[in-house]
Order: structure tokens, then C-alpha cells, then sequence
């Protein structure tokens, strides 16, 4: 694009959904961890970079000596599309609630760290009722099968494998828990508050305390750990949520407010000569 002309160049906008320092060590694409390397050197060029976080908007200042005046703040995401959320808006929210049930949603995969999560379950107070259910699949489903085995953890613990619509388990889910190593944004908590489901997650780089607002929506524990994350479990598991509130910050995310955000990032680069029918257009989201 830098080799067009000037008056005929397109404009860049980039959008950054990972954590930048932390991906380029340990994303789980080899073709993720080189891209990285690579964009050190080229972010500069871009005319715009979205960044979904306040943890990567400072981690492209510090780490990838991006300029400031280039970064754009999305503060939200396409998560809640609008016929999930008209579902949910004709929902009680208690309706399909299964009183035992914990959900974990994320591909099996040693960033997300569900290892942590179910030796976690295995720390639950004997006495406790409870139900895991690991949704999705990826590399780590054989050994997160061995541990569960080891653990005598078989028979309460359920692997999905892929499924295609996510919220399903969320408004079924007592709780839902994210024990992520790094996070761009972290999805699975959106779709969780969107159902008014609890949360329990790992303080991780960079979107769940963002979006949990440091724990007012939810629980942080520390990552790795098993022990905070168990009690983090059972007092979630023992309290009465208030599933308007968790709602009501799952609205922050929907496809509408995300649409909306993107057109005024882009309007910020249309040329002050542009109009309607000019070079560069947005369009409104109706």
C-alpha cells in the first residue's frame, strides 16, 4: 500500500486482538509467533490500530514503539450477535438452569489452561455438588482427559468437543470459568455476562479484568493457581447473582455497539474534503 501514490493510497486500519508481548511466545500457531516478530517492525505504517484492551493499547506503546496518536480504542467486540440477544432479552434468565453446572468455553489449548481448572474441581469441598463441562477441542484434549482420569474426576467432568452455539451452555451454566493464561479479549466471559451467568477468571494480560471492571462483575484469581481458584469456585457456586447487572454489561458487546465503534474509528480517517458520494464513505448502522 506505501507504494501507491499518495491521492490514490487506501487507508490501513489494523485491528490487534491479541496480547502482543505475550503472543509472540507463546501463541499456539508458529505462523502467529512469527507474524509477530515480523509486525515490530511494520505497525508504524499502519494509519490506524484497533486495540480491544487497555492492556494492548500500552503493550504497542511500550514493547512495539507504536505511536500513541495511531491507536484507536474499540472497547468492545462483535460478541453477542442480534438474534442471540433478542433471545436472551425474551429470557428469565433462570429458565434451563442446571444448579450444578460449570462451564468452561475455549479451544483445548495450553494458553487456556484447563489443567489449572480441573485440578481446581478436584480441590472442591466433598460435600459439593458439581458438574464441568469443557467446551470445545483442540491438542490438549488428551491430556486434559489423563488428568481428569488421574484424578478420579472422570464421571463428573464432560468434553464436548466444537460446538456451534456456545450461549446454549451459558445459560444452561451455574457458573462459568475462564483459567486463560493470556487473553486478547476473552469472548467466553462476554457470552457468560450476556446470560447472566457468574464469572470466575484468571487476572490475565489483558481483557478479563477489563471487562469484569477488576472484579466487580466477577471473580480474578491469580493464573496457575488451583487452590484461589477452588475457593474463587465454591463461594461463586454458594451465592445469589444478580444477573440484571451481568446482563447489562454483556450489552456492552453486542455486534450493534461494535459496528457502531468501528464507523467512528474509520470516520476519524475520512478526508475532510470527502462527502457522500466522495472517496471515502461510511456507512450507518441501521
Amino acid at each position: 500500500m506505501r507504494t501507491l501514490p499518495r491521492r490514490r493510497r487506501p487507508k490501513l486500519i489494523l485491528r490487534e486482538v491479541g496480547s502482543p508481548s505475550i503472543a509472540q511466545y507463546r501463541d499456539p500457531y508458529l505462523q502467529n509467533r512469527i507474524a509477530y516478530r515480523i509486525l515490530r517492525r511494520v505497525y508504524r505504517y499502519a494509519d490506524r490500530i484497533i486495540a480491544l484492551t487497555e492492556g494492548a493499547r500500552r503493550d504497542l506503546v511500550r514493547n512495539f514503539a507504536v505511536p500513541e496518536g495511531i491507536i484507536a480504542m474499540m472497547l468492545t467486540n462483535a460478541v453477542v450477535p442480534p438474534a442471540t440477544a433478542d433471545r436472551i432479552a425474551q429470557w428469565d434468565g433462570e429458565t434451563g438452569r442446571e444448579s450444578d453446572l460449570v462451564v468452561c468455553v475455549g479451544r483445548l489449548s495450553p494458553e487456556k489452561d484447563q489443567a489449572t481448572l480441573i485440578r481446581a474441581m478436584g480441590l472442591l469441598p466433598a460435600g459439593r455438588s458439581w458438574r464441568l463441562a469443557l467446551v470445545g477441542d483442540g491438542a490438549e484434549r488428551g491430556n486434559l482427559e489423563a488428568l481428569a482420569r488421574s484424578r478420579g474426576l472422570s464421571d463428573r467432568i464432560l468434553f464436548t468437543g466444537q460446538v456451534d452455539d456456545p450461549f446454549a451452555w451459558m445459560r444452561r451454566a451455574r457458573l462459568a470459568v475462564c483459567t486463560s493464561v493470556y487473553e486478547g479479549l476473552c469472548n467466553a466471559i462476554i457470552e457468560a455476562l450476556a446470560c447472566g451467568t457468574p464469572v470466575v477468571s484468571t487476572n490475565c494480560p489483558y481483557g478479563p479484568a477489563e471487562i469484569l471492571q477488576g472484579g466487580r462483575y466477577g471473580t480474578l484469581t491469580p493464573v496457575g493457581d488451583a487452590g484461589a481458584m477452588a475457593v474463587a469456585i465454591e463461594a461463586a457456586l454458594s451465592a445469589v447473582p444478580d444477573r440484571g447487572a451481568l446482563m447489562a454489561r454483556g450489552q456492552n458487546y453486542t455486534a450493534t455497539r461494535a459496528a457502531e465503534r468501528f464507523l467512528e474509528i474509520a470516520a476519524e480517517l475520512r478526508p475532510k474534503s470527502a462527502s457522500a458520494d466522495g472517496p471515502f464513505v461510511v456507512a450507518r448502522v441501521l
